[in-house]
């Protein structure tokens, strides 16, 4: 699983093709198993 982010999308369907997107690297995705009080750094 890839978490991408763009920095130039209007927020509306019909451009999400033409938006420059991003890989986050060595992003963490949440487990149900993880204690929710736990604080996750975003970088």
């Amino acid at each position: 699983m890839e978490l991408l982010f763009s920095t130039d999308w209007d927020g509306t369907e019909a451009n999400i093709a033409s938006a420059t997107w991003g890989i986050l690297p060595a992003a963490y995705i949440v487990q149900n198993s993880d204690f929710f009080g736990d604080w996750l750094d975003s970088r």
